[in-house]
């Protein structure tokens, strides 16, 4: 038992919109030269690339949106729903204590933050299309060095 291969876990598919792609394929896959891994590795990394844009462009975007709640929230609370709702006496801290808890704001604030990992996984995501990458150009160099040159051997 003590010489079992520990197996790795699972990553699996990553899908963003239509597109799917198998992460376990790519990073348990063997390149045994980087002719394969020159063409599917740095297309994967303009696909993530890609996904990364949109991600960051939305978070932009929801950041505006969190803006746009809050000033609502603040003047629909001012404007009579702080009194509505129980929360107590008027002051500048308990409103803006109250924005935070209207569930308009709250919302934008979770889509912000689930944009905010997906922003940080596809980042790590790229890092490792890249180390994967590096090791087999490194490992492509290393054998090339360890082979005998027969090419050389063919002319004399």
């Amino acid at each position: 038992m003590r010489n079992r291969k520990p197996e790795l876990p699972s990553i699996g598919k990553l899908r963003l919109g239509e597109d799917e792609i198998d992460l376990d394929y790519y990073f348990g896959k063997e390149y045994m030269d980087i002719v394969d891994a020159s063409q599917q590795i740095p297309a994967l990394i303009e696909w993530v690339n890609a996904r990364l844009q949109e991600m960051l462009e939305a978070r932009i975007v929801t950041k505006q949106k969190i803006k746009r709640a809050e000033a609502e929230a603040y003047f629909d609370l001012r404007s009579g729903t702080f009194l509505e709702r129980g929360y107590g006496k008027l002051t500048d801290r308990s409103l803006e204590r109250a924005v935070a808890l209207e569930p308009k704001v709250e919302k934008v604030h979770d889509d912000y933050a689930v944009l905010s990992g997906w922003v940080s996984r596809l980042q790590n995501l790229l890092s490792s299309f890249q180390a994967k990458l590096d090791l087999v150009r490194s490992s492509e160099a290393t054998r090339r060095r360890l082979e005998p040159d027969t090419d050389d051997n063919d002319d004399r």
